[in-house]
C-alpha cells in the first residue's frame, strides 16, 4: 500500500497544493494510523504535538545546541508516550496492551519537527501545516482501510507500474496548484480585466 500511500500525498503536493514536511511524515503518520487505529493513532499523534510544542518552550530559556535540543525532545516524547501506556494499563484499557511501541516511537520525530516549524514559522502556520499533515494523512489512511483498495491492490499488484507513471507524469506537472488558483484568484481577475 506504501506506493499507493506516496502517488495520493505526491498529487495532494502536485496539483492541489498542500503543503507537508516532505512524502516520508505523511507516509509514516498513515502507517501509524493503521498499525494503531485510528482513535488511539490521533491520540498519539496529539500527546506528541502537545509536548513537543510545550518542550521547545520550555527549552527555550535554556542556552541549548539544536542537537541537544531535539535529543531532549525526542526523549521526553518517548517517555510520555511510555506514561500514556502505563496510564492505559492502570485503567484497564485492554487494546493499550497489545499496539505496538515502535510506530509510536516513530511518531516522536514529529515533536522535532513541529517543533521546528514553530520556532521558524509561528504558532498559526506550524498549526496550519500539520492540520494539513494531518489532512492528508487521514485521506490515504482511509483509501488503504477501504476493502475494495485492499483487494484490489493485493490482487494486481502490476498496479504499482500505473502508480509509477502516474508520480512520472506528477513530476512534470507545470500548471498552477488548485489552492494557488484561489490564493491568486484576485490577482487573476484583475489581470484579465486589463
Amino acid at each position: 500500500m506504501l506506493p499507493l500511500i506516496a502517488t495520493i500525498i505526491t498529487f495532494m503536493k502536485q496539483v492541489i497544493g498542500i503543503t507537508t514536511f516532505g512524502l516520508y511524515t505523511p507516509s509514516i503518520i498513515t502507517l501509524v494510523f493503521l498499525a494503531l487505529g485510528l482513535k488511539f493513532g490521533l491520540l498519539i499523534l496529539f500527546i506528541i504535538l502537545l509536548s513537543g510544542a510545550l518542550l521547545r518552550k520550555v527549552l527555550d530559556y535554556f542556552p541549548l545546541l539544536n542537537t541537544p535540543r531535539v535529543a531532549i525532545i525526542l526523549i521526553m516524547s518517548t517517555f510520555i508516550i511510555l506514561l500514556t501506556i502505563a496510564f492505559g494499563t492502570y485503567l484497564k484499557f485492554s487494546q493499550i496492551a497489545t499496539l505496538a511501541v515502535f510506530p509510536m516511537l516513530i511518531m516522536t520525530t514529529l515533536a522535532e519537527k513541529f517543533g521546528s516549524a514553530l520556532g521558524g514559522k509561528g504558532f498559526y502556520s506550524a498549526l496550519l501545516l500539520m492540520l494539513e499533515i494531518t489532512g492528508i494523512s487521514l485521506l490515504c489512511y482511509w483509501v488503504v482501510e477501504w476493502p475494495y483498495m485492499q483487494t484490489l491492490m493485493l490482487g494486481r499488484p502490476e498496479i504499482i507500474f500505473l502508480l509509477l507513471l502516474i508520480n512520472i507524469l506528477l513530476g512534470r506537472w507545470t500548471g498552477l496548484r488548485v489552492l494557488e488558483y484561489v490564493r491568486f484568484r484576485e490577482l487573476m481577475k484583475h489581470t484579465e480585466e486589463e
